[in-house]
C-alpha cells in the first residue's frame, strides 16, 4: 500500500479559502488514509468528487464499482485532468467526462448514476470548481515539495 500524499505543506489559510468544499477534509485524506488497493484509491477520488463525502442515492456504492470497473488509467493523469477541468454544464457531460476515465462497458450506468448524486447538490458547480482548483493546488504544492501524489501498483 502507499500514502495518497506526504510531506505537502498547504497552509491552513489556503484551505479556508474554500468555502464549498471542505479542503481540509480531503487534503488530510491525501495525507493521512493509506489505501490497499488500486481499486480503493479510486473509489477515494470518486467519492471526494462526486459523492462530496456523502452517501446520497447510493453514491458510495457506485464508487465502489466504478473503482473496480475503471480502466488502468495513471493517478496522476487523471488528477491533472480534474485540476485543469472547467466545470461540466449537465448531467450529460459529467456522464461523457466520467466514461473518459472509466473506459469500460459497465461504466455507463455507474457514471449515470454518479453524475445524478453530483448534480443533485444545488451548489453543485461551485463544489465542482472548487474541487477541481483544489487538485491545482495539491499537485503544485506536492512537487514544490519534492512529493508527489502517487499510485499504488
Amino acid at each position: 500500500s502507499v500514502f495518497l500524499l506526504s510531506a505537502a505543506s498547504i497552509p491552513d489559510s489556503t484551505l479556508a479559502e474554500y468555502k464549498t468544499i471542505n479542503a481540509k477534509k480531503i487534503y488530510e485524506t491525501f495525507l493521512n488514509f493509506e489505501l490497499e488497493t488500486k481499486a480503493a484509491q479510486d473509489k477515494l477520488l470518486c467519492e471526494m468528487s462526486f459523492c462530496h463525502f456523502e452517501d446520497k442515492n447510493n453514491c458510495v456504492a457506485s464508487c465502489q464499482k466504478w473503482g473496480a470497473e475503471k480502466n488502468q488509467t495513471v493517478f496522476e493523469d487523471i488528477i491533472k485532468q480534474f485540476s485543469k477541468a472547467t466545470v461540466v454544464a449537465n448531467e450529460k457531460e459529467c456522464g461523457a467526462r466520467c466514461q473518459f476515465v472509466c473506459q469500460n462497458e459497465p461504466c455507463k450506468d455507474i457514471c449515470s448514476s454518479l453524475c445524478s448524486a453530483h448534480f443533485s447538490y444545488p451548489d453543485r458547480a461551485e463544489y465542482e470548481g472548487e474541487f477541481n482548483k483544489f487538485f491545482g493546488v495539491v499537485m503544485e504544492d506536492s512537487k514544490k515539495n519534492g512529493d508527489y501524489v502517487r499510485y499504488s501498483k
